[in-house]
């Protein structure tokens, strides 16, 4: 016989890239007004994400069972940026400026930085989360954070 089963998990996610990175660059002046510039830029990234899963199961004639869990990660790649950008003096104390650039920063594995006793049985075993293991998905496949991407920027600048 199949019995209903109630059962919500709710998911707080907290994801960051911290990404210092040394570059060159290339300006050329166009003209007197306008100038462009290059840049490419290499360092190393470090993710610390942050999950705190909450969940909630109701059975017919049971007691609800409501768990909370906090999982948190650590892991870091080498990353990149390549970058161009443009300037155009209105006068000799505003500008208008803009650019674009293009992030790689694919960090493949996050290991977990505690033990989580998924199934509260006490015992860190199968189907728990082992501290310096990498994280995985349901289908047990290593899970990576990419936050690579493009970045656009426009403004105006004023010298004082």
């Amino acid at each position: 016989m199949n019995y209903p089963v109630s059962m919500k998990i709710e998911g707080i996610y907290s994801v960051f890239l911290v990404s210092p990175l040394v570059g060159i660059g290339y300006s050329l002046n166009l003209s007197s007004k306008f100038l462009f510039f290059g840049t490419i830029s290499v360092g190393y990234g470090i993710t610390e994400p942050i999950a705190n899963i909450k969940f909630f199961m109701q059975l017919p004639g049971k007691r609800p069972q409501r768990d909370e869990k906090k999982i948190e990660g650590s892991g870091g790649s080498l990353v990149g940026r390549v970058g161009v950008s443009a300037k155009y003096s209105i006068t000799d104390k505003i500008s208008l400026f803009g650019g674009a650039s293009y992030r790689v920063a694919n960090i493949p594995e996050v290991r977990a930085k505690k033990d989580v006793d998924m199934d509260n049985d006490g015992v860190i075993g199968e189907g728990d989360i082992k501290a310096g293991e990498p994280l995985k998905d349901q289908d047990g496949k290593v899970i990576s954070f990419d936050y690579s991407g493009l970045s656009l920027n426009i403004g105006i600048s004023f010298k004082f």
